[in-house]
Formats: C-alpha cells, structure tokens, sequence
C-alpha cells in the first residue's frame, strides 16, 4: 500500500501554532503512533513552526509554511517548507544550562527539542526554499534493520 502525504498550508503566523500541532497530531495518530511519540512529533512540529516564524520570515507575515506528513512503515516523515531565510537548525553544541556564561537569555532551546524529540532532523535549501524534514520511528525500529 502506498503511503499518502497529508499537506497543509498556513500563513506563517503564530495563532497557526494550535492549527499546526493538530494537524501532525493527527497525522501521527493516522499512522498508529503511540502517544510518546505523537506527543514527539507535535512538540518538534511546534518549535520547527516558530523558528520559521522568528528566523526564516524575521517575524510573523503572510508568507506560507507548507506542512507535509507522509506515513512509512517504520514511522512518520513531517516536512516544513517555507520561502524564507536561510536558518540553521542544528542543534546547541551544548545546552544554555551548561553554559559558561553569566546570564542564560529566554529562547535557543528549540532546536535542541526538536533534535532530542525527533529520531531524524534533515535542513536543505533548495533554490529560494528552506526544507526541514523531521523522522519519528515507530517503537522497536532500528534504523540499521
């Protein structure tokens, strides 16, 4: 059977947060995830939206985020697609709590939720068009199989 992409697309405002994690919520419950790894993938969803949001468009606009699903037998594959900025999602080399510095600002946490919670994290620029690909693994899958 083949697997089927669910698409939606919204402005890239952040009252499309709740809109945004319902939809890969339900995505993921389509596939049959457990709720750890649902819960996973819509807390990734939501920090890869805002970083659209603040570092690829600089702010809310109506620009468009395109949220693609598309269920595989060993998970869930969620896509962003946005026409902003180039951005780096790699995450923190060390977490703001390990840091050496005197005070530790709000924020710079998301990229690092977003690589604890998903199994696979993917960044392409393709022409104008940022790209960020997030896996989650069904439970007992090794990549490696």
């Amino acid at each position: 059977m083949p697997a089927t992409t669910q698409r939606l697309r919204v402005p890239a405002r952040l009252i499309q947060l709740a809109r945004v994690r319902q939809f890969v919520r339900g995505c993921a419950r389509r596939e049959g995830l457990p709720e750890r790894e649902t819960f996973a993938c819509e807390l990734a969803a939501d920090e890869a939206f805002v970083n659209i949001v603040v570092h690829a468009y600089g702010g809310e606009s109506d620009a468009p985020v395109l949220v693609r699903c598309r269920g595989l037998a060993h998970g869930l594959v969620i896509s962003f697609v946005d026409e902003g900025l180039a951005w780096d999602p790699s995450p923190p080399s060390a977490p703001p709590w390990e840091s050496t510095q005197a005070e530790v600002t709000v924020g710079g946490l998301g990229r690092l939720i977003i690589h604890r919670a998903m199994d696979g994290v993917r960044f392409t620029r393709r022409g104008s068009r940022n790209v960020l690909t997030l896996c989650k693994f069904r439970p007992g899958f090794s990549p490696a199989e």
